[in-house]
């Protein structure tokens, strides 16, 4: 149902019409940062998949869908990565991705900043959030390819979505923030996805 409704959107003229953008992770990076007593350590995760379906006319219209590999979770300090990946925060081997699904996108006052709702699902629990999206621009990028770029940002209660070890050392309010370069998908590409990574977002999207 969602291929077949990419496939129809792509048959609109190009300006206007709903547009996808595919997640291009070489160039886009997520970061956090959560508090270790005093301060701030921060981390990002290395593995990030996912579609814009954008409608610049009507932003309403718009959806987003995210996967990240859980075992991605990277903060230069391996004992400490290995213990965000186990069953104490992650657990990464039972729960290998984290989703995003986009349920209503709102103007958040600013120009081209949006109040993105969503379900988004962390180590098999799933919650409805709200994050902070902004549109950086529509443009060609290398190649003279299509591209869009977004900054995203969240706060987000670790707690919400049953990792809670580490009480009194880790704090449980985890600040996101994504900078994203997308490349706009070609209409033929919208029937017969060309990387791994999108079947494997299409199969999450689907639950």
């Amino acid at each position: 149902p969602v291929l077949a409704g990419l496939a129809l959107c792509s048959a609109v003229s190009a300006r206007g019409a709903i547009e996808t953008y595919d997640i291009d992770p070489v160039h886009s990076w997520l970061g956090f940062t959560v508090s270790h007593f005093f301060t701030q350590v921060p981390g990002y995760f290395g593995g990030v998949n996912g579609t814009f379906v954008v409608d610049r006319d009507r932003p309403e219209n718009s959806r987003v869908y995210a996967v990240i590999e859980a075992a991605s979770i990277t903060t230069n300090a391996r004992k400490r990565d290995d213990d965000l990946r186990s069953t104490n925060f992650l657990a990464a081997a039972t729960f290998p991705t984290i989703c995003f699904k986009s349920t209503a996108w709102k103007s958040a006052g600013g120009i081209a900043t949006y109040a993105v709702t969503g379900d988004l699902t962390i180590k098999g629990v799933k919650k409805e959030v709200v994050l902070r999206v902004a549109s950086r621009g529509f443009g060609l990028g290398l190649k003279d390819a299509s591209i869009s770029g977004w900054e995203v940002s969240a706060v987000l209660d670790r707690r919400d979505f049953d990792i809670a070890a580490g009480q009194g050392v880790i704090g449980n309010t985890v600040e996101v923030l994504i900078f994203i370069e997308a490349d706009l998908r070609a209409p033929t590409q919208i029937a017969v996805p060309a990387v791994k990574a999108n079947a494997l977002l299409q199969r999450e999207v689907a639950k």
